[in-house]
């Protein structure tokens, strides 16, 4: 049902049920497909780009800038066209990212609305929006928990006076009070009340929480020189990316961390002198926190920077502006020069996003643009082998595939075990049980915990009249999980053949 869909969903700690239901209301009302989910993404970050714009704006008459109208449009027609952006967009999926955003940015708007409003009801009515926006934030994905943070940022930077020493004491108490109260919360919602329990999820990676942490150093690099440099070539789903095992392993590893930990420290610097600089640094970093540390996730995925360069290019918009001013009466010409640079900058972020766009046109051109860009990585030749291959009947190529992708790199030990399942239940359609049991055998041993390995495994067992070694297989797994409907059904199912009907509908 609905319902089971919108709170079933185990996509992060709380099943992210805001995003989920968005979904349902897609299909309820549009109809499931690939053209309507991308066209409710686009919308959103439309929606997404108002929302920048209005923000930047409040911001920037919070500093008293000059033309923020302007500055305002230029930072966000930047944003909202980057070609970074488009996985987002285009990644049904990452209809999470774009709501969570979304929330996330009305959120702080109602914040700085309250701040700004006088004492009294409409104050509080927008303290009410920027906490029910904070829920449904967290209720799309689970990003948004560094909003009480950013919120603290924004009263630091734009509401409180940092020339003061106690001021800036007082805020740094603030600070730490709120990080420890976000840690607090966090592992209460998302850890069942053991922070420690984050690590759990090392068990399943071939990587340690330290490598993590120095590899990401070299993603959030990585991730910078994407947001000033988004050639399409440079874009990709899937990006090979070596394991740092030490600081000079790669040796790239040790400059990345000395470059993240001088943005951050710069920016923190900046905050008092530089507002509005040092800000869209620190909001860069924070809105990382989470993806892009000790987190056993994915290492790197590109829309993991839509939210963080919010406001990454305020302070490019208001440089642009102040050249624009600058030139406009000293030297008619230069001024001319730059605004055609800028005219060039929208135009070739622009004609990036649009080429990225073909890569994303089929599933076909979307992994053989990845598979040409990271040769190394195992996850674009098996999606291949199952998006063009398996799911088309042509087994034969979708079994190379899935061979050679088992000799390239994985992070994740189920993907090997997923592909074994994969090799296997091909080996079944082709009819060499044996090789199929061998490969179900081995996906099994890799990921013993997975339910639908031995359950496929079993069907085979019982097709093939081997069924009491399917009966010892699926009561192996019903010990454990007692209540999977599946492996009931099956039983019932190998029992009736048996001839013991009673213990069949027991």
């Amino acid at each position: 049902s609905a319902m089971d869909i919108v709170f079933g969903n185990r996509s992060g700690p709380l099943g992210r049920p805001v995003a989920m239901a968005s979904f349902v209301g897609e299909a309820l009302f549009w109809g499931p497909g690939p053209s309507t989910g991308k066209s409710v993404n686009l919308g959103l970050h439309l929606a997404n780009a108002i929302l920048v714009y209005l923000l930047i704006l409040a911001v920037l008459r919070g500093f008293q800038s000059s033309a923020p109208r302007a500055c305002a449009l230029i930072a966000t027609m930047i944003w909202c066209w980057a070609p970074l952006q488009l996985s987002t967009v285009l990644y049904h999926v990452q209809r999470m990212t774009l709501l969570a955003t979304f929330f996330y940015l009305l959120s702080m708007l109602c914040y700085i609305q309250a701040r700004l409003s006088k004492a009294g009801s409409g104050r509080w009515f927008y303290f009410f929006g920027c906490a029910l926006s904070f829920v449904l934030a967290i209720g799309s994905k689970e990003i948004a928990a560094t909003l009480p943070i950013a919120l603290i940022l924004v009263e630091t930077v734009f509401f409180q006076d940092l020339s003061d020493p106690g001021v800036r004491k007082k805020m740094l108490i603030v600070f730490a009070a709120g990080a420890a109260g976000i840690v607090l919360l966090g592992s209460i919602l998302f850890l069942r009340g053991n922070p420690l329990s984050v690590l759990n999820g090392y068990r399943t990676v071939d990587f340690s929480p330290l490598q993590r942490l120095m590899t990401q150093a070299r993603v959030l690099v990585l991730y910078i020189t994407q947001v000033f440099y988004p050639t399409p070539q440079r874009l990709s789903i899937e990006h090979d990316v070596d394991i740092s095992a030490s600081l000079m392993t790669p040796w790239t590893t040790l400059p990345a961390l000395l470059i993240v930990c001088g943005l951050v420290v710069l920016g923190l610097m900046l905050l008092r002198r530089r507002p509005l600089l040092g800000f869209a640094i620190t909001f860069f970093f924070l809105n990382h926190a989470i993806e892009s540390t000790v987190i056993p996730l994915e290492l790197v995925f590109e829309h993991r920077n839509y939210l963080p360069t919010l406001f990454v290019f305020t302070p490019v918009a208001v440089g642009f502006k102040w050249v624009f001013d600058y030139y406009q009466s000293k030297n008619r010409l230069l001024y001319f020069i730059v605004a055609g640079f800028f005219c060039l900058l929208i135009f070739w972020l622009g004609t990036g996003t649009y080429l990225r766009n073909y890569a994303w046109q089929t599933e076909r051109t979307l992994w053989t643009d990845a598979d040409g860009k990271a040769p190394g990585m195992s996850r674009p030749l098996s999606s291949l082998a199952w998006a063009v291959y398996e799911k088309n009947g042509r087994y034969g190529q979708a079994l190379l595939f899935y061979q050679k992708a088992l000799q390239l790199k994985m992070h994740r030990k189920y993907r090997r075990a997923s592909l074994y399942n994969n090799i296997a239940n091909i080996y079944f359609l082709l009819g060499d049980y044996r090789s199929a049991e061998e490969h179900w055998q081995r996906a099994i041993k890799l990921n013993p915990k997975s339910p639908n390995y031995p359950y496929h495994l079993a069907v085979m067992l019982h097709r093939q009249g081997q069924r009491d070694r399917a009966l010892v297989l699926l009561d192996r797994v019903l010990a454990r999980r007692p209540a999977e409907f599946n492996y009931l059904n099956l039983r019932g199912i190998i029992l009736l053949h048996q001839g013991e009907r009673h213990q069949a509908l027991v």
